[in-house]
């Protein structure tokens, strides 16, 4: 370790109930309470966000994480195991634990545009824009009803996993770089942190942050196929920037991080965190949100050894390993 300084609803039914919660399921775990709300319309498609919390803890100002799922912006639901588990266990954390809908917007991609390496990053980069656009919403939502859910708005962490990892980090790095242009959000509103599990920024050129951000939390494993490890890009410009390269921004910004690199692991590295580094997880979260150690941490997990294993791919290869292998992570 190496530690530096510093449903069945119609649309307008839907709309009609934004701000109730429409459905309370039965509980999972016996403190833990869920409750389901519909939090925005987009093409078309009602958006959701699940709550849980705990019902054993009382106190009225409870922290936040709003966490969008993984799908390749193709697939994924609220309603998977290890999304539950890591839900319940931010709840018994004291956090309100949000995780939402976005739109998946590379399922009607356009067949020209998935015909050339460049078509399929616009492609992308539409697709990663309106899930940023969609957390925003269930960003704004949740700000809408703070008082009545007992929110401590100072301390909203947003989170994600694989194509949901991206969401939350383009959000954070179009909020840093004044590329919101909706006023859904109180100005100068930024997260407290991000939790990305495997996940990459978009941009045209190498990464900068006009505003310092919050702090990271970047797991990923370095012989990932699907989201870049280090980069992929299109002829040296535009592309996805995975964790090494976010780190190396951040360390150039002087902003704290903690980087868990998974040495020999592909894309699995998106789920690890959510049932086997929550111990993980609760060291980030204490020491740099809520005591806020300004602190860089790089931590090299060696768990899986192997030969031959490929570390190096080409945007041909993001781009085969995404369209032809499509899974629901």
């Amino acid at each position: 370790m190496n530690i530096g300084g510093k449903v069945a609803l119609t649309a307008s039914a839907a709309l009609a109930a934004l701000g109730t919660a429409y459905f309370i399921a039965s509980k999972a775990k016996s403190d833990i309470k869920k409750s389901t709300f519909p939090f925005a319309m987009k093409d078309g498609t009602v958006l959701y966000l699940d709550k849980y919390e705990s019902e054993n803890i009382l106190h009225r100002h409870r922290p936040v994480v709003i966490f969008a799922y993984g799908g390749g912006f193709v697939s994924g639901h609220r309603n998977k195991p290890q999304y539950i588990e890591f839900m319940n266990f931010l709840a018994r954390e004291g956090f309100i634990a949000i995780i939402c809908d976005y739109r998946k917007t590379l399922r009607h991609i356009d067949p020209e545009k998935g015909k050339s390496s460049l078509g399929m990053l616009q492609a992308m980069f539409e697709a990663v824009e309106k899930a940023s656009d969609d957390f925003i919403d269930a960003t704004a939502f949740v700000l809408d009803h703070a008082d009545d859910w007992g929110v401590d708005t100072s301390c909203i962490i947003a989170s994600g996993s694989s194509a949901g990892a991206i969401t939350a980090l383009q959000t954070e790095y179009n909020i840093c770089n004044g590329r919101i242009k909706s006023k859904k959000l109180p100005e100068n509103f930024n997260y407290s942190a991000v939790m990305s599990f495997a996940g990459a920024i978009y941009d045209n050129h190498p990464l900068k942050w006009n505003k310092k951000p919050c702090p990271f939390l970047l797991f990923h494993g370095d012989a990932d196929g699907r989201v870049p490890f280090n980069k992929v890009n299109f002829r040296d410009l535009v592309g996805l920037w995975g964790s090494m390269s976010i780190a190396k921004s951040l360390k150039n910004a002087k902003s704290p991080y903690y980087f868990y690199i998974v040495e020999n692991e592909g894309h699995a590295v998106c789920k690890t965190p959510l049932t086997e580094n929550q111990k993980n997880v609760k060291e980030f979260i204490y020491h740099f949100v809520k005591r806020h150690k300004r602190l860089i941490v790089t931590t090299k997990d060696h768990r899986i050894k192997g030969e031959g294993i490929r570390k190096t791919f080409g945007l041909k290869d993001y781009i085969y390993n995404n369209v032809s292998r499509r899974r629901d992570y």
